[in-house]
């Protein structure tokens, strides 16, 4: 079995590690991986804060992320700078951002994936998940793009799609 992992496992991981030092080095792209919801304060308020035009997020408003103040100071400073904002989530709205008159936000039935996509530039994708459980269960897992337009693109369309839909 040992042999099996030296074998198959170490040149996928090593060329995965070196693909992405490539893209990074070559385009000034970014990957991180985040493994519990205390990784997602490391990238995401940072990216929403500096938000431009735009950010969309499909969320059950997991607790240990959302009611942080560094989340919310990012929320915050977003749309000081008139940044649009639109969450849609199939989870509890929290006092905080339901106070928040310049917030868009829509309650669904299920959102499916957790993704977060800033100026279409920017994209964090998570594992699908049970309800505010992400982080509990082994093999959970987020990733933070950044500076993949492509990919946003992609994430921004399904967005528009999930919120312009008849409810």
């Amino acid at each position: 079995m040992s042999m099996l992992v030296c074998v198959v496992l170490l040149p996928i991981a090593a060329g995965t590690v070196i693909g992405l030092i490539l893209a990074h080095r070559s385009h000034g792209d970014d990957v991180a991986f985040d493994r519990t919801v205390g990784d997602q304060l490391d990238e995401l308020p940072d990216l929403i804060a500096a938000a431009r035009k735009s950010v969309m997020v499909t969320t059950d408003f997991e607790p240990r992320f959302f009611n942080v103040e560094e989340t919310q100071s990012a929320f915050r400073k977003a749309l000081k700078n008139g940044v649009r904002i639109r969450i849609l989530t199939d989870g509890k709205v929290p006092e905080w951002y339901a106070g928040q008159k310049q917030l868009e936000i829509k309650t669904v039935g299920h959102v499916g994936a957790h993704v977060a996509v800033i100026d279409s530039r920017h994209v964090r994708l998570e594992k699908t998940h049970d309800h505010c459980r992400f982080g509990h269960t082994k093999g959970d897992v987020g990733l933070v793009f950044q500076g993949f337009p492509k990919l946003a693109t992609k994430h921004a369309e399904a967005f528009e799609t999930a919120w312009t839909a008849k409810r």
